[in-house]
């Protein structure tokens, strides 16, 4: 690995090697496709998202970035959001997900740090080997709790007290998600999810949305 990486790179360069060494190989082997800083994997209608995101705050001196991964089904966000579906599907696609320090178990968020002051082979080598460490422990694990969209609304409507911090954060929200999803696959749960949600949303910033999706949910329109 080390001679993928030269002291003389700017820090651009030196981000763009390390996630080419340290997160394209292992994402690979599972089957995810990349596009620019995005991970994608389909299987069937759902696509697993891993996204890193790199701070507004970086400069010459230090680029942070955090990786954030989810699960992004076309119909689901863009009928609640009343948008079109995109046809590449980044992170805010998603209808769950989380930042991979969310889901360790300190539940602390975390960013990497690419530095001038750490420039030379070993702190480089040594990230990618975090950035692989992470990729292999959080995120896929994660991923594989969403086998199918029944699961991803199962999910929804009861989150485990472990996974409190993946988002949508608002529990209206997600039971809202929860029951387009299982309007989607014709189950009876769409329903009762949608009536929660509703009364949820209640005097929040979310009701006029959930007033809406109601009311194209009763009526059997769809969005996207």
């Amino acid at each position: 690995m080390d001679e993928l990486f030269t002291t003389d790179m700017n820090l651009d360069t030196r981000f763009d090697q390390i996630i080419k060494a340290g997160i394209t190989p292992v994402l690979a082997v599972h089957g995810f496709k990349k596009r620019r800083y995005v991970y994608e994997r389909k299987e069937g209608c759902i696509s697993y998202i891993v996204d890193l995101q790199r701070s507004q705050w970086s400069n010459a001196s230090a680029l942070d970035f955090t990786m954030n991964c989810g699960v992004h089904i076309p119909g689901v966000i863009s009928m609640f959001a009343n948008r079109p579906d995109p046809k590449n599907p980044k992170i805010v696609d998603c209808c769950v997900g989380s930042r991979l320090g969310m889901l360790s178990p300190d539940h602390k968020d975390k960013w990497w740090s690419v530095t001038a002051e750490d420039s030379g082979h070993a702190p480089d080598d040594r990230l990618s080997e975090d950035l692989r460490a992470a990729i292999e422990g959080l995120a896929l694990p994660f991923l594989r709790l969403f086998p199918s969209q029944l699961a991803v609304a199962e999910f929804l409507s009861d989150v485990p007290r472990e996974y409190r911090q993946v988002f949508p954060m608002h529990e209206a929200q997600r039971l809202a998600y929860a029951a387009i999803i299982f309007r989607m696959v014709g189950d009876s749960k769409a329903g009762s999810a949608l009536e929660s949600a509703v009364a949820l949303a209640a005097g929040s910033p979310l009701e006029s949305t959930l007033a809406t999706l109601e009311e194209s949910m009763r009526s059997g329109r769809s969005g996207g």
